[in-house]
């Protein structure tokens, strides 16, 4: 059954003061800033008035975001991150950030600017558009003027299955139920649909960057690069690399879910840089466009056996 693993930042077993405090803030350890419900999730926000309970939880509030950082579908597994802010926020304390520009290759003493949810509009003839929202992009910065090459950062956690009613499993519920440490059931995760969202975009943003004389650096969860490699015929173990490429992906994983400290954060450790080209070349066979290819293709029998299990819709003669 799948329970919240992290709330406002920090594992739920962690009861101690200072994460108490924290909590009754709904303050984001990762932003260093009032959660705001990972940036996308308006619709879980939970107006207190109608909730008594949980207003004495957090007195100085009218509403409250469900600030619900991650999910574990089952206990010791690792936790699925579902809020991007837990995965990525541009702050200098943040430990993905460090790593992160390491691989963007700035040089040393580079004043950078930082834009977020940038959407761009391009139209250059009738049939053709450019219509999308990066999540940050990069670029250096001289009096406050944005110069030289970009780097676009897309950060990718995991959607959720969005929960039932009847059994208090939707966003708000569990975390109401969990803050009140009531038995709670969290949503599970939509695979399928967190591969689609960034298989629509991978290759796109990659080659508007490399356009713009930059590069696009993908920022996802070790389960999440687990999953892409097992359903298509990306194996993105075949593009461990040391230097960034034509596409690129970073990958990161809890370093010890298992046993976290009291009044921390659980720190992420970087397990690899995924990088390689586009489209197939002389030298290697493969590309990072096989992420919309199967990984396996099954056997017809597979499809008339499964034909065979259900009744017609319909049938007729041509």
């Amino acid at each position: 059954m799948s329970k919240i693993y992290e709330l406002f930042g920090y594992p739920v077993t962690d009861k101690s003061l200072g994460v108490k405090e924290s909590r009754m803030r709904a303050l984001c350890p990762f932003m260093s800033a009032t959660c705001d419900g990972g940036g996308n999730r308006f619709q879980s926000e939970i107006n207190l008035s109608g909730h008594p309970e949980l207003k004495k939880f957090f007195p100085d509030m009218e509403k409250v975001p469900s600030g619900i950082c991650s999910i574990q579908l089952r206990e010791d597994a690792e936790p699925w991150i579902i809020c991007p802010r837990r995965l990525f926020y541009p702050n200098p304390a943040n430990e993905v950030q460090k790593i992160l520009m390491s691989k963007c290759d700035f040089p040393k003493g580079t004043q950078l600017g930082v834009w977020s949810e940038v959407k761009i509009k391009y139209k250059s003839t009738a049939s053709q558009n450019f219509d999308y929202t990066f999540d940050y992009i990069l670029m250096p910065i001289v009096e406050n003027i944005p110069v030289g090459l970009p780097v676009i950062v897309e950060v990718m956690t995991s959607s959720t299955s969005g929960g039932n009613k009847k059994i208090r499993s939707t966003i708000p519920q569990a975390f109401e139920d969990c803050i009140l440490q009531k038995n709670h059931t969290a949503p599970g995760i939509n695979y399928r649909q967190v591969w689609a969202r960034m298989a629509s975009q991978l290759l796109v943003k990659s080659q508007v960057a490399l356009a713009w004389g930059g590069k696009t650096i993908w920022v996802i969860q070790d389960l999440l690069a687990d999953y892409i490699s097992s359903t298509t015929a990306l194996n993105l173990k075949d593009f461990i690399s040391e230097k960034t490429n034509e596409v690129n992906i970073l990958s990161f994983a809890y370093d010890d879910y298992r046993n976290p400290v009291s009044n921390n954060t659980v720190s992420l450790k970087n397990l690899a840089l995924y990088a390689g080209t586009i489209k197939p070349t002389k030298e290697i066979n493969h590309g990072f466009q096989d992420i919309i290819l199967a990984s396996v293709c099954p056997p017809r029998q597979v499809l008339i056996s499964a034909l065979c299990k259900k009744s017609y819709t319909n049938i007729f003669t041509i």
